[in-house]
């Protein structure tokens, strides 16, 4: 037997004899909303965004829609471990001409039944900044949006 296929068989019994197999992982589940403007309401055409590295424009009527992302891992299955047992949060982030850039954490699935507000540019208001200091160079990531969130005044 030569060394590479010796090498191949170690591996593979490695593999098998910890109860590792890969499978597919859904990272992100599917993510669907509708982008607002914040002061009037209407809907927001032409809205950009990106999911987990998936990128969306929203139509006429402020909506998006992004599929499901799958990606491989290596599933400790005599650990006990699912392929869904650990959710993989990913950043989300919709801009638009004109209104400000709007960026968070979004969770596992993120279904929005309610609109999301965008804060117009010439707005002296912004949005919420997470407490427990999520983001990137140590800035603080703003809050996932909320059917009755408030908007704040600069120095809150």
């Amino acid at each position: 037997m030569s060394k590479r296929r010796a090498l191949v068989c170690l591996c593979l019994s490695v593999m098998l004899l910890s109860g590792c197999r890969v499978q597919t992982l859904y990272l992100n589940g599917d993510a669907r909303g509708q982008v607002v403007d914040a002061v009037s309401g209407r809907p927001v055409a032409g809205a950009r965004g990106a999911f987990c590295g998936a990128q969306f424009l929203t139509g006429e009527d402020g909506r998006f829609q992004v599929e499901q992302a799958t990606d491989w891992e290596l599933v400790m299955v005599l650990a006990g471990r699912g392929p869904q047992d650990t959710p993989h949060p990913c950043y989300m982030s919709i801009t638009a001409s004109d209104y400000q850039t709007r960026q968070w954490l979004a969770p596992f699935t993120a279904d929005y039944d309610f609109p999301i507000k965008l804060l117009p540019a010439s707005s002296s208001l912004h949005y919420a900044l997470e407490s427990s200091g999520n983001g990137e160079a140590g800035q603080p990531w703003q809050a996932e949006p909320r059917q009755d969130e408030l908007f704040l005044e600069p120095g809150y």
